[in-house]
């Protein structure tokens, strides 16, 4: 999927220089998150060319605004997005689909579209494998959170599973509530789901 970004949030005459510096974080930050591993439909931003000479705030241009952003990593990730933007090339053979985004809030409305994935451990799962009181076998996550998020991000659906790869183990992740998804190793699986996943995802 290609997400577009336009220049809508600078047509605005904002009353101060803080104000369209506010505004423009709050753009980035959705950038940033539309642009993250963790949303895993995102092939590519795009956008058209944004005018860097718009006035969007009393004597002061949208370029004098991002050489403001005190943030040094901030104001390199807006240059960064400005220039390699690139116009978006639509392709014929699949559905376009509308969604605004304009607030974070949106973001969370979307997270589905966007394949949005949080990883939320299971406090079940150990460190070890275990029997549990019942006499169930419980598989164990022997990855720290990040580990298992970047696990995540990665992850590739095969029969309505999502199976990921990490330091050669291989994990299965289950969704338990809107975008969160735990998961726990599993090396039992069938040689031809581990071929599937060896070809996809590159450890």
């Amino acid at each position: 999927m290609i997400a577009i970004v336009n220049d809508l949030p600078f047509y605005e005459q904002f009353a101060s220089t803080a104000d369209a510096k506010k505004k423009i974080l709050l753009w980035l930050k959705i950038c940033k998150k539309l642009e993250s591993a963790q949303t895993s439909e995102i092939d590519e931003l795009c956008g058209e060319k944004i005018d860097m000479t718009r006035m969007i705030a009393p004597d002061c241009c949208l370029a004098q605004v991002v050489k403001g952003i005190s943030n040094r990593d901030e104001m390199r990730y807006m240059i960064h997005l400005l220039k390699h933007l690139r116009n978006p090339v639509m392709p014929t053979t699949e559905p376009f689909q509308f969604a605004g985004i304009a607030t974070q809030s949106h973001i969370l409305e979307n997270g589905r579209l966007l394949g949005i994935r949080h990883y939320e451990a299971n406090p079940k799962h150990r460190k070890e494998a275990y029997w549990d009181a019942a006499g169930r076998y419980v598989e164990a996550m022997d990855l720290d959170d990040a580990q298992a998020q970047e696990a995540l991000n990665h992850a590739v659906t095969i029969d309505n599973n999502l199976y990921g790869k990490k330091y050669g183990q291989y994990y299965c992740f289950q969704r338990h509530h809107e975008n969160c998804y735990h998961g726990y190793q599993n090396n039992n699986l069938p040689l031809h789901i581990k071929n599937q996943i060896d070809r996809q995802i590159n450890d």
